[in-house]
């Protein structure tokens, strides 16, 4: 890894102490364009009360900052866009009535500060997942013309974001393609990042651990070409959270020895990811007190600036650190992680919870069973509390000693079988699965019973991923 630390690349945080304390009211009040930068500065530290006073105050100032610099209206434009107040899609319809931004040309927005991912950086963009294509195009309407060529590199990045939280992987992939082919030689580094990287997590999502390993290393070759030695901190953090996958005591020892941030201190969104790096860390070295701290001070951040991602990765955090943190803290555990689940489900998030597989399948196997119960009348569909527990077992069971003989073996399944084992991928439990193609509840048990036999299976998500693993199945 590179030492970005000497690098003048990398000065953001003293340049952002700079701006806070030379811009006092005396020189706001003389230049009211100065607004924007102290805006972006409260932002990034994560000061959303001190934001908000600042966007009234820049909205109401905005005509009379137009008319002096008229090019301020595409820095107005990219201000709005990370107003975590208005609905993303309101503000995008707003922003197409402009009649006069395509006459400006800006440099490539620098919202990626806080995440390698596009679809969670500087906005939580989950809003436009409802209608994706349609959302896309209707940014594209309002931005397409003032970014330019790094316009497409973004759609195809947050394409592929969202498409990887919904657990569509080779979509994703996809879209993570398009998004690198797009890249050119005046793309700006950061969005180059977010390409890259989330091409590199479906790919090993997929299992393609070498190909994703080669992308890590275009990024490292990216990153020293352009000299955006600021962009290491986040790739340290993902390279050090893909040890953390495999409960790596070392590397969490190591991480939290470097890392620069403390549970106690104050949160910013430039660190965001870097700060549920060390939460995870925390868990692996059973510092729980650590790491519940540091989780509930993220959650609360993050649920006053409407980041839903963020809410659902603290909220498995959390489960997963009362869970190991002993028999007694059960019921809190399962709380987080339902609460979780009912925020995920509005979106359709699946892959969060499959990403986080290893912490929180047992807790996943219980809501998944109490949900199923004929009596439960809580809150969650029991059809996507599977989808999610299935989801979950697929990705922990994904390793080489998992696909034991009958994998390898030629297994026929009899069309209704397939059909069955379908509706058991999608979340169906055995009754509703009787509803669904009119056959009696004991002609499905027999059609399971005969289905597990021939895939060697024990439970229905152990059938779904041997099904899909041999291709017998979508």
């Amino acid at each position: 890894m590179y030492d970005y630390h000497n690098s003048p690349y990398t000065a953001i945080e003293e340049t952002l102490s700079k701006v806070r304390f030379a811009l006092y009211d005396s020189v706001l009040k003389k230049h009211p364009y100065l607004l924007e930068p102290q805006a972006w500065v409260a932002y990034v530290d994560g000061r959303a009360d001190e934001l908000e006073e600042i966007l009234d105050k820049y909205y109401a100032l905005l005509p009379k900052i137009i008319a002096k610099n008229p090019r301020s209206v595409i820095t107005a434009m990219f201000i709005r866009c990370v107003d975590y107040r208005e609905s993303f899609v309101k503000t995008m319809k707003m922003l197409n009535k402009i009649p006069f931004k395509e006459r400006f040309k800006a440099t490539s927005p620098s919202l990626p500060h806080n995440m390698p991912f596009f679809h969670r950086s500087g906005r939580d963009f989950s809003e436009i997942v409802f209608a994706l294509e349609d959302n896309i195009a209707l940014v594209k309407k309002s931005f397409g013309a003032v970014i330019g060529v790094d316009f497409d590199v973004i759609m195809e990045s947050l394409f592929a974001g969202l498409l990887y939280e919904k657990g569509s992987l080779k979509e994703a992939h996809a879209h993570a393609l398009a998004a690198c082919a797009n890249i050119t030689d005046g793309c700006s580094a950061e969005i180059q990042f977010c390409a890259m990287m989330i091409l590199a997590n479906t790919l090993f999502a997929d299992g393609q651990n070498e190909d994703a390993n080669k992308i890590l290393d275009n990024v490292e070759e990216m990153i020293e070409e352009n000299k955006a030695y600021y962009l290491n901190a986040n790739l340290r953090a993902y390279l050090f959270r893909l040890k953390f996958s495999e409960g790596d005591e070392k590397a969490a020892r190591q991480w939290l020895k470097d890392y620069n941030g403390s549970p106690l201190g104050n949160l910013s969104f430039l660190k965001l990811y870097q700060c549920f790096t060390t939460a995870r860390a925390y868990i692996i070295m059973e510092n729980y007190t650590g790491a519940i701290l540091l989780l509930q001070k993220l959650l609360k951040l993050c649920e006053r600036c409407r980041r839903p991602i963020d809410i659902i990765e603290a909220r498995i955090l959390l489960a997963a650190a009362h869970f190991r943190k002993g028999r007694s803290e059960l019921a809190v555990a399962l709380d987080y992680l339902e609460q979780a689940v009912l925020t995920a489900s509005e979106y359709g998030y699946t892959q969060i919870f499959a990403d986080e597989s290893a912490s929180i399948l047992q807790l996943l196997k219980k809501i998944s069973v109490k949900t199923a119960r004929i009596d439960y009348q809580g809150p969650l569909d029991p059809i996507y509390v599977n989808n999610v527990y299935i989801s979950a077992y697929a990705v922990r069971k994904q390793q080489k000693d998992t696909m034991t003989a009958a994998a390898k073996k030629s297994v026929k399944l009899s069309k209704q079988q397939k059909l069955i084992v379908q509706l058991l991928a999608q979340g169906y439990n055995r009754e509703g699965i009787a509803e669904k193609i009119g056959i009696s509840l004991n002609t499905t048990k027999y059609h399971i019973r005969l289905a597990y036999e021939k895939l060697d299976a024990a439970s229905a998500a152990e059938a779904v991923m041997k099904a899909r693993g041999m291709g017998l199945i979508e």
